[in-house]
């Protein structure tokens, strides 16, 4: 079985569905990204393709779903024709053997609303012409340990995003930009194992967080306090920010968020607790400290 025949012939096909083909080998044709109808390409867990994903198909302008997952043997890089996929609304390239770096191009996919290059070996920057790309609900580059650079300082313009995925990041070296917190619509930040990560939590970050219910800031090297804004995000349920060289009091405002359940902030350099957090919140991680009103000591496991 093979994706390396030619399909120019099946003008009418509109949908390329496989998953958990081992037998399934070969390269990927050409003539796949020149069909007229071709809306989607799903390809999961096709874990014996190779050689390099067509140009054709990495800028085609009908194709509105390209998702392949699981593809380690599949090779090249993205072009900078991508800007072809005019229509593109998911594009998830997820564990495949691609390298270089994401062009700049991507920026001009407006219509993209899932983006998705996670378990890979990409390496440069995260394009700051991201943060045009206004359609997007979720963003994941997790797994990539050869890029580098910063988080763009506009992200805050893509305020339809749900989801952000930026964890095993070794080579990402940046502080948390304000705009940052203009993330109205965001449900999951999700950013540990980023050792570069530095300087202080935006003050305001949490003012305009309403919708998010996970938020994990762990494993990197973020100093300064916790800003009392976290206490504004009325939705949240759970706070990560583990391994950090974060200090003083852990506020009180994070005693208003009605369904906070989760906060762990071990190993860290707190002086006290908010009082009212003890008993308040079901699950309650730290290193030993002091509370601050009664000077109980208090151990977490």
């Amino acid at each position: 079985q093979t994706l390396g025949l030619d399909y120019s012939a099946l003008i009418d096909l509109k949908v390329i569905f496989m998953e958990d083909m081992p037998l399934m080998s070969g390269s990927i044709h050409s003539s796949i990204g020149e069909l007229p109808d071709l809306l989607s390409i799903i390809l999961l867990n096709v874990t014996n393709i190779t050689g390099t994903i067509p140009d054709t198909i990495l800028s085609s302008s009908v194709l509105f779903n390209l998702d392949i997952s699981n593809s380690p043997s599949l090779t090249g890089s993205l072009p900078t024709s991508i800007n072809g996929l005019s229509t593109i609304a998911i594009f998830s390239l997820v564990n495949t053997g691609l390298t270089g770096s994401i062009p700049q191009e991507v920026g001009e996919l407006t219509t993209m609303q899932y983006f998705r290059l996670a378990e890979s070996d990409y390496n440069g920057t995260i394009p700051d012409t991201v943060s045009n790309m206004e359609s997007l609900l979720g963003l994941d580059f997790h797994n990539n340990r050869f890029m580098s650079g910063s988080i763009p300082a506009d992200i805050g313009l893509l305020t339809k995003l749900t989801v952000f995925h930026l964890y095993n990041m070794p080579g990402i070296e940046t502080t948390l930009p304000a705009s940052l917190g203009d993330l109205s619509s965001l449900n999951i930040l999700n950013m540990y194992n980023i050792p570069m990560l530095t300087g202080t939590i935006p003050v305001n970050i949490g003012l305009n967080l309403q919708e998010v219910y996970i938020f994990v800031l762990s494993n990197a090297n973020l100093t300064g306090t916790i800003p009392n804004s976290l206490g504004n995000m009325s939705n949240i349920e759970q706070i990560y920010l583990i391994d950090n060289n974060l200090n003083g009091e852990v506020p009180d405002s994070l005693c208003l968020p009605q369904y906070l359940s989760v906060l762990d902030f071990s190993i860290n350099n707190f002086t006290c607790w908010a009082p009212c957090l003890w008993g308040r919140v079901e699950f309650l991680y730290a290193d030993e400290f002091t509370f601050a009103c009664t000077g109980r000591k208090l151990f977490f496991v």
